[in-house]
């Protein structure tokens, strides 16, 4: 048992020595926790801060991009999938119309009229099959080539323009974007491809109704009737389809940029509000914007909650100084102060922050008079002083027993 302690004594004393060997001295201008030393540390602190955080508006960015770039990618694909597959119905109905179509139990029909058909029938298919084509290829090219722009080494680059943004910014300046985007992928190698496979499509249409057309007068040679009725259906339904495809054809094919210039013209320009990644647009002043209907949380608040406040504030025993429940804080006359209390601070009307603690919630646009500002302990000395928020002990949690209670 002795031996045991005697050894335990010396795993000790050579801890306590090699501790003692380790520890530099104190210098002797500094010296331990000098106010120099926590001052370096603090701006070490803050600088890895800001480093940090724009490394965050860095990444929030880059995410931004990628989620615009997947779904320009998405919104392409379903566009021309679309397209390719009413191309492809087209072209198949034209097949079968001339495949089962039985022109020997009709040799009474003109022969130019059997002539138009089989051109419109071979034009029908032909338009048909090199839109579907078209928007088939494309569609394989995005899909291939879409991952390659958010790529890590796009990323890499992204982030290493956002650190020198951040370092070289000056007023008015925006954000950087990716250098190598979809959009621009898409306006330099796939737009026009895209608009020539839209109009074969559209010209395939009116084309497919001249079929269906010519083959009522084949089909109904010897009943003049039924083959003027079914042209009149056709053609009001031409008519029909070139009124939507005159609406909707000049916005399909637009550029996004050009149409979003139309949609949002007269709107103010993006601009900086005075911080490196401050760069969101104001929201829209005007008819179409709608007020919110949900008021703030501080306005929802019943009266009587005020005037319980009000009261309590009104109280001797939270003003007076010499009050026992008072004198643990340390009162001073202060000059008027309007106080207003909303959210999880309190607000001074020259710009003081006075934080409440974890209080309930308090009142909103709570004035103290001007009879008890004279001795207010909320605000410690000249109201247009810069004084640091108020920590755990000051005066401001003088209001904790009653928002306490109406929890």
């Amino acid at each position: 048992m002795l031996h045991h302690r005697n050894m335990r004594r010396q795993r000790l004393e050579l801890l306590t020595s090699c501790a003692a060997l380790t520890t530099p001295p104190p210098s002797p201008q500094t010296g331990y926790g000098s106010g120099s030393l926590r001052r370096e540390e603090r701006r070490r602190w803050r600088q890895e801060d800001l480093e940090q955080r724009t490394l965050e508006n860095a990444r929030v960015l880059w995410a931004r991009f990628v989620e615009q770039n997947r779904r320009d990618i998405e919104e392409r694909s379903e566009q021309l999938k679309t397209f390719s597959n009413l191309a492809a119905l087209l072209a198949g109905f034209a097949l079968l119309g001339i495949l089962q179509f039985d022109f020997e139990n009709h040799g009474g029909a003109d022969l130019g009229v059997i002539i138009a058909f089989g051109i419109m029938v071979s034009l029908v298919v032909a338009l048909s099959l090199n839109s579907m084509m078209i928007c088939g290829l494309i569609h394989a090219s995005i899909m291939k080539t879409g991952h390659d722009y958010v790529s890590e080494e796009q990323e890499a680059e992204f982030m290493a323009s956002c650190r020198d943004f951040a370092l070289r910014w000056k007023a008015g300046d925006r954000p950087p974007r990716p250098r190598r985007t979809f959009q621009n992928h898409w306006a330099s190698r796939c737009e026009r491809e895209w608009r020539r496979g839209f109009y074969l499509f559209s010209a395939s249409v009116p084309s497919f109704i001249a079929m269906l057309t010519l083959a009522a007068w084949i089909k109904f040679y010897d009943q003049i009737e039924t083959a003027i009725v079914m042209t009149g259906i056709l053609g009001a339904s031409l008519a029909f389809y070139l009124g939507a495809q005159g609406r909707w054809a000049k916005h399909i094919i637009s550029d996004k940029a050009t149409a979003a210039s139309s949609d949002r013209a007269g709107e103010p320009v993006l601009r900086s509000l005075g911080l490196p990644f401050d760069w969101h647009q104001q929201p829209r002043q005007g008819p179409s914007a709608r007020p919110s209907t949900q008021q703030p949380r501080h306005r929802r608040m019943s009266a009587a909650f005020g005037n319980r406040i009000q009261a309590y504030l009104q109280t001797p025993h939270f003003w007076n100084p010499e009050s026992p429940t008072s004198s643990q804080h340390s009162c001073q006359p202060a000059d008027p102060v309007k106080v207003e209390m909303s959210g999880e601070h309190v607000h001074a009307q020259e710009g003081h922050d006075v934080h409440r603690g974890s209080a309930g919630i308090l009142a909103s646009d709570l004035a103290v008079p001007a009879h008890i500002a004279s001795q207010s302990c909320l605000l410690e000395g000249n109201a247009a002083s810069t004084s640091p928020p108020l920590q755990n002990g000051d005066c401001s949690f003088c209001l904790d027993p009653l928002l306490e209670s109406t929890k």
